[in-house]
């Protein structure tokens, strides 16, 4: 299943002024004024090179000590790395001539994304054409809906996490109650191989509240937008405690907030993906309601490229389909898998099979699991504790 997209950067006022100063001997690249300005994702079809680096100026913090230099320095490098993948067709000189701010570059996709003035917009967008790129607007997306189910609706299910069925009681015993230990606790055991394997996951949505009691432990959310780093909406919440709820001992879970008041542009997405990824998450859970569906889109494209690496990305990913991803990651740690590869191939694909067969059952999410877990057992060997975990198990009385 790995190789399938499987169905379910914040804007930047007032920097890039900032970020054209010190362009000593060098055509100004005039920013573009707050609210004139429209941004370009543009793939670069017609250039022989590839980008060769993932970069986007929000990433540089202007209020830290020399921030503005190295913002400057991030975008002069951004020109270079334009200009490298299309043989200088696009120098810095040509760019600065339209007043073209670069505001990120994507290796995955050999894509940049390029904020102009409103008043040339039109001719950028035909320079480029003419040289074979691919221009898309920066379209905004929306999330998906909050689900029927509250917070606290879903906080009452967590109950349900450790209800006594046949996988999950398998699961109960080799690892205890969930959220028994912290982070340093499971660090131990894990050494000791008491512990389940991680399978590291992303949730790409609005933020979170921490104060969650079932989100104790995970991480501040990481930032692809230009507001406040919290969950301003509630998808975001609800989103990530609905997959811990299909698996409550998951902890290698991070959040990326690429969502402000419920909505986000493709860029932001863009790179809220490119975070994860270059992070390591091999599965990746979008709240985002609607991609442009275009087959050669940025969204797309970034998707496509996430699969072929072996990662799984879930679009439209609203509680629902985070509680089924929750039983994915159950069955990767009761497998032993915590990164891509064949293994997570067969276990997402077994898992996909199992959601469909188990469609109009009672339960489906927990048939899935039941159904998928017996058929990948005659193919796979289960994870199972080594001497240390099976002495630790039996000493400590929460692993009975």
């Amino acid at each position: 299943m790995t190789g399938v997209n499987l169905a379910g950067a914040g804007s930047l006022p007032g920097m890039a002024a900032l970020g054209m100063m010190m362009g000593l001997g060098k055509p100004e690249a005039k920013a573009p004024e707050a609210g004139n300005a429209v941004d370009f994702i543009v793939v670069l079809d017609g250039a022989k090179k590839a980008i060769a680096k993932d970069m986007h100026l929000s990433s540089v913090d202007v209020e830290a000590f020399m921030g503005s230099r190295r913002y400057d320095q991030a975008q002069e490098e951004m020109f270079g790395l334009i200009a490298a993948a299309t043989d200088n067709k696009l120098s810095r000189e040509a760019l600065s001539s339209y007043h073209v701010t670069p505001v990120a570059t994507y290796k995955r996709i050999n894509a940049a994304t390029l904020r102009v003035d409103a008043s040339r917009a039109q001719e950028l967008k035909a320079l480029l054409e003419s040289q074979g790129h691919k221009v898309w607007a920066n379209e905004r997306r929306a999330v998906v809906d909050l689900a029927d189910e509250t917070p606290v609706e879903i906080s009452r299910n967590l109950k349900r996490a450790a209800d006594p069925n046949q996988v999950r009681r398998l699961a109960r015993e080799l690892w205890g109650a969930p959220g028994r230990f912290g982070r340093a606790a499971l660090l131990i055991l894990g050494l000791l191989g008491a512990a389940p394997a991680q399978p590291p996951v992303a949730v790409i949505s609005t933020g979170i509240k921490q104060a969650h009691p079932f989100l104790r432990g995970i991480p501040a959310p990481k930032n692809a937008t230009s507001s406040e780093n919290g969950d301003d909406h509630g998808a975001g919440t609800e989103a990530t405690v609905a997959l811990r709820v299909g698996a409550p001992w998951l902890n290698d879970l991070a959040h990326y907030k690429a969502f402000a008041n419920g909505t986000a542009t493709a860029d932001d997405l863009l790179r809220a993906k490119t975070m994860a990824a270059n992070d390591g998450r091999i599965l990746i859970l979008d709240a985002a309601r609607q991609a442009s569906g275009a087959a050669d889109a940025p969204e797309t494209l970034m998707d496509r490229k996430l699969a072929q690496e072996g990662r799984v990305v879930i679009s439209a990913a609203d509680t629902t389909a985070a509680r089924r991803a929750g039983g994915l990651v159950l069955l990767c740690m009761l497998f032993g898998v915590d990164r891509a590869g064949a293994k997570f191939d067969k276990i997402a694909g077994q898992y996909d099979a199992a959601q469909k067969n188990a469609a109009q059952s009672f339960d489906p999410d927990e048939e899935a699991v039941k159904s998928a877990y017996w058929a990948l057992v005659n193919e796979m060997k289960p994870s199972e504790p080594n001497f240390f975990g099976r002495l630790v198990r039996k000493v400590m009385g929460s692993f009975k």
